[in-house]
């Protein structure tokens, strides 16, 4: 199933269950007060697509705020931990393209944008004036749009809503919040290993060359595997709320959607706007990286091979 189906489908469940309906629909209507004024009307004026990076993460801030619409007393330990998971999820995103506004950088198509274009143009899709054009664009900011009211939802709904949101946390959930926390450390650290490699090479006047050090010696995109484990861990810490509460078919799809969480994130950061886009270009203006592709991994960190000229 694509990313658009799994969403639609588990935010259909949603909105069919009676514990999660509410909170559903009002997540729903914060979801599209985000996007309108963030991402769609601004694409459908620039011509850009790259405004979903403001969008996106306003999102995810957006749905780690809605247990402030409850009481304060039927908060629980788990209820903090998992707002505080979506702030970090998305405020760190959040903030960054407030910056780069600023900065002028959405001026212009992001590249993994550009790369979007390429796909397109493989079905006959070119005329960027044109209505098609205009309505696909839409399309696909509203799928990111749609994943957020749906599964990427799903670790706080089920934690802070469901039946066992007031239960003490399981040895399970304490695992998977110390891997989420190593998730993290280990997606800002790959960050910051290349921001200081870039101004390393700016200080030395430098250009195309390939980052090789730190993590990036073990994968050729730790900060995507990072994010795509934090998902994975919230994934781990949500499970024991779901599987109390199992009791219908509607929780089985919910559990379905929560479990997808992992595919979409992965196919997100691997195919649509992570790895091979950022590839397709590294490629072009980097000499080394086709020695790099050859002795380092992807996406999974594991061990170099031997190294390979090219």
């Amino acid at each position: 199933m694509t990313i658009l189906s799994l969403s639609l489908v588990t935010t259909a469940a949603l909105m069919l269950h009676p514990t999660y309906s509410t909170p559903t629909l009002t997540n729903l209507v914060a979801q599209l007060l985000v996007f309108l004024p963030t991402a769609l009307v601004p694409a459908l004026v620039t011509g850009r697509m790259s405004w979903v990076d403001i969008a996106w993460p306003w999102g995810l801030v957006t749905i780690g705020l809605s247990p402030l619409l409850c009481p304060p007393e039927t908060w629980s330990p788990r209820t903090y931990l998992v707002m505080a998971a979506f702030f970090a999820a998305g405020g760190r995103m959040a903030l960054g393209g407030l910056v780069a506004i600023r900065q002028g950088r959405f001026d212009e198509e992001f590249q993994r944008y550009k790369y979007q274009r390429i796909e397109w143009a493989k079905s006959g899709l070119t005329d960027e004036s044109s209505l098609r054009f205009k309505l696909v664009m839409q399309k696909e900011i509203l799928v990111q749009a749609v994943a957020n009211m749906g599964p990427l939802c799903l670790p706080l709904m089920l934690q802070v809503y469901g039946p066992a949101s007031t239960q003490a946390l399981t040895s399970l959930e304490l695992l998977g919040w110390v891997i989420w926390a190593a998730s993290l450390v280990w997606e800002h650290t790959a960050d910051k290993q290349k921001k200081a490699f870039i101004k390393d090479c700016q200080k030395s006047g430098l250009r195309g060359q390939v980052c090789e050090v730190g993590l990036w010696r073990w994968c050729r995109h730790p900060n995507y595997f990072g994010e795509w484990m934090v998902w994975n861990s919230l994934i781990l810490v949500t499970l024991p709320s779901t599987l109390s509460s199992l009791s219908s078919g509607l929780d089985l799809v919910i559990l379905a959607g929560l479990l997808s969480i992992s595919y979409i994130m992965w196919l997100c950061l691997v195919h649509y706007t992570g790895a091979v886009p950022a590839e397709f270009y590294s490629v072009k203006s980097r000499p080394g990286y086709k020695s790099y592709q050859a002795r380092v991994n992807m996406f999974i960190p594991g061990p170099r091979r031997e190294r390979v000229t090219g």
